[in-house]
């Protein structure tokens, strides 16, 4: 019991607090002959959306393709196709392949870029091409198999053919192609099979948003991959057209694969993949007013793996590991995930993985980074950077007051910050170097801060009552407290557009007015984030990074009279985005990523002071600030570098609602976690989802006062166990078999 509910309760806490057998044989799946003398293989052909394209059929012979087709037959205007297979190769594999049809073939631009001169995302594009070709390879087929094809499933194909030796026989070319596409999979961050997993239209909205809605992001994202190879290969080397850039990419993943990053710049890599991605789902936004809110959580969710591969070693080419079940039968493949899954929640130390190392290895390793992102998003950390903006904000003030007057050399801000102003030419520096009392909840802590800020502003003002700003600071600096010291580095910038203050006063009531909007705030820091060795912290964490963070539309107005005042502040969208690498004393290292957004267009939040204390108002149930996170990190295993990865991302659905995800991965295994909630409450069944697309759905009911679990695990549709707690977890499959947890 203790190891399913200790996944459950430890992935109900992670998104609370952030928003083996009997021994019987495998069953083997009968394939009852169809009526008639064939049988029907249907599919979806995409690089987008392929219409009037020939689709044939081939078959095996003893370990070479047979070059004439089985079966032939067109594409729909949706890309869809169906094929009459005779029944002599039922059970066995074949291989689809897709060309141009002669009669005229058009694939729909999925491209952000475009896909030609005057052929943009959406816009059809004629095909004549003979090049062209895609393909996938499956195990097997029976009546009504799904047989999609894609550029995913090319590559796979073209792994297959490479492993499949002459005189192989069926089930030699059978583990060829699933541990073929089992390894493409695992490459690019995917999960199930290629072949039959769902394909997409990302220039159709509509589309799009049935998938986000139904939580299907994985298939929004092995759509947005199968179009941004293309992209991101033809950005590398802006000679290749299209289909040169497709062909280009086909045989240089079959060669060795694809590297997280290189060294060559014209070498596509998954970081440029990623990138390509994200540029390709923006655009379906851009293209979609009702867009879903997921789109905004899979982009953050990219974005942070883009940033562990471009972290990896250069050069580190890899064309995926595969699942050791990926040609099991479907009752092994949901047995090998609860085994899978024992091991993941007890983190046994002798456990060990296919690309090396152990999970308990692992689990060590994980908790260096878990306690960076805890550092990084801990209440301490909160504290430097509310110190350093009070600083921040004490030497705008002071600008102002220079650009008043040119003589000044020191000012005072009226939160009682001191700033030193010094001039050199036409430059002046700003500096403050004090402690800053920031509030807390028990009471008040004391950040020693330093802060040197060049400025670059250009200044316009109407007169005393009125400025304007746009420019540049330069700043560096550091700020520390009794648990952690943040530096900003020398070449960090503040960056300002289009600022306005106005003032105004009311002479009847004596009521003073400012109102301050501002289009844009852009901060770029290259900071160090670092533990002090102190108490129970005897191996200090260090984050060293990037941090890149935006504000758009703020508006900010303050009232004062002789008995109240009030602040109402608003904005627009905000963006942040740390990347860089974490390290402690003893010599460890990882990568980790952090990438958080929100649109906060039209919540106000409101504080109003008077005589008899303090108020204030902001979001509300029907009104809140649409939030989105992403945080991500590898682990760096002696001699096997990003052995294992995690990215948590949660996207906020209301005041106190929101869904959540976290995938765990390592070589040959993938696990999805995905829970909602509401009202700050885990809702709902937790589903797990793994490399082979097996899926486990637990909910946690209440029996006579007692918490109790139960669900299902189910593949392609079809279930194949149960899982039932009476004081002990039992789960009971399909072929008769049980076990107790």
């Amino acid at each position: 019991m203790i190891y399913l509910r200790r996944i459950f309760m430890v992935s109900a806490a992670l998104v609370a607090i952030h928003m083996q057998g009997c021994g019987c044989d495998d069953d083997k799946k009968y394939y009852p002959p169809p009526q008639d003398n064939s049988y029907t293989v249907n599919g979806t052909a995409s690089k987008g959306i392929l219409r009037n394209f020939q689709v044939e059929a081939y078959r095996f012979n003893s370990g070479i393709l047979d070059p004439t087709p089985i079966s032939s037959t067109i594409t729909s205007a949706i890309g869809h196709y169906s094929l009459d297979i005779p029944n002599t190769y039922v059970n066995q594999p074949l291989l689809f392949r897709v060309t141009p049809n002669p009669t005229g073939s058009i694939m729909v631009c999925d491209l952000s870029a475009g896909c030609g001169v005057g052929v943009n995302f959406g816009q059809d594009l004629p095909i004549t091409d003979t090049s062209f070709e895609l393909e996938t390879v499956v195990p097997s087929t029976s009546d009504n198999s799904v047989a999609n094809i894609t550029l995913l499933t090319t590559l796979a194909a073209q792994l297959a053919q490479e492993a499949i030796q002459s005189g192989a026989t069926s089930e030699d070319i059978q583990v060829a192609i699933n541990e073929a596409n089992s390894s493409v999979a695992n490459r690019f961050g995917l999960t199930g099979d290629l072949a039959t997993m769902p394909v997409i239209d990302l220039t159709d909205p509509a589309a799009v948003r049935t998938a986000m809605e139904a939580g299907n992001s994985n298939l929004v994202q092995y759509a947005a991959l199968n179009s941004a190879i293309v992209q991101a290969a033809r950005l590398d080397d802006n000679l290749l057209s299209f289909i040169g850039a497709l062909n280009a990419f086909i045989t240089y993943f079959a060669e060795d694969g694809v590297a997280g990053n290189t060294s060559d710049a014209t070498e596509t890599s998954l970081a440029d993949i990623l990138s390509a991605a994200r540029e390709v789902l923006m655009q379906v936004q851009a293209n979609d007013p009702q867009a879903p809110q997921g789109l905004t959580a899979l982009l953050q969710s990219l974005f942070v793996d883009q940033q562990l591969a471009e972290s990896e070693p250069a050069d580190s080419y890899s064309t995926g590991t595969p699942s050791s079940t990926s040609g099991a039968t479907p009752i092994a493949k949901v047995k090998a995930m609860v085994s899978d899954l024992k091991n993941l929640a007890i983190s046994l130390g002798d456990t060990a993985l296919s690309g090396g190392g152990t999970i308990g290895g692992i689990s060590e390793d994980f908790a260096m980074q878990l306690e960076a992102a805890e550092m990084a998003s801990s209440e301490n950390a909160g504290y430097l950077i509310e110190a350093m903006a009070i600083a921040a904000a004490a030497i705008d003030d002071a600008n102002r007051a220079h650009s008043n007057n040119s003589e000044l050399t020191a000012y005072t801000s009226d939160t009682d910050v001191d700033v030193t102003i010094t001039t050199v030419g036409e430059t002046s520096v700003f500096s403050v170097d004090q402690n800053i009392q920031v509030e807390a909840d028990s009471g008040m802590v004391t950040i020693a801060v330093e802060l040197d800020a060049t400025d670059s502003l250009t200044y316009g003002e109407t007169d005393s009552s009125e400025m304007s700003a746009d420019g540049e600071y330069e700043v560096a600096g550091s700020a520390t407290s009794a648990t952690l010291v943040m530096l900003v580095k020398e070449g960090s910038s503040i960056s300002i557009t289009d600022l306005s203050v106005v003032e105004t006063e009311n002479s009847q009531t004596a009521q003073l007015t400012e109102n301050q909007s501002l289009d844009a705030l852009n901060l770029n820091l290259m900071i160090e984030l670092s533990q002090v060795m102190a108490g129970t912290v005897t191996d200090p964490v260090t984050l060293t990074g990037t941090l890149v963070a935006s504000l758009s539309d703020v508006m900010i107005v303050d009232t004062e009279s002789a008995t109240t005042e009030s602040s109402t502040k608003s904005l627009g969208m905000v963006s942040l985005k740390l990347s860089g690498l974490v390290r402690n004393t003893s010599g460890e290292s990882a990568s980790f990523a952090v990438s958080v957004s929100g649109d906060g267009t039209g919540v106000s939040f409101v504080e109003t002071w008077t005589q008899q204390g303090e108020t204030s108002t902001g979001e509300t149930t029907s009104n809140f600030v649409d939030m989105y996170g992403s945080v991500a990190f590898t682990a760096e295993l002696t001699g096997n570098p990003n052995v294992v990865s995690m990215n948590y991302s949660v996207a906020r659905t209301g005041l106190e609602d929101a869904d959540n995800s976290l995938t765990i991965r390592y070589p040959g295994k993938q696990f999805r976690f995905n829970m909602l909630v509401a009202d700050g409450a885990p809702e709902g069944n937790l589903t797990i989802t793994n490399h082979d697309g097996v899926i486990m759905s637990l909910m946690e009911t209440t029996v006579e006062g007692e918490s109790r679990l139960q669900g299902t695990i189910s593949l392609n549709g079809t279930q194949y166990a149960t899982v039932e707690e009476d004081n002990t977890v039992v789960i009971r499959y399909t072929d008769g078999s049980f076990e107790s947890l």
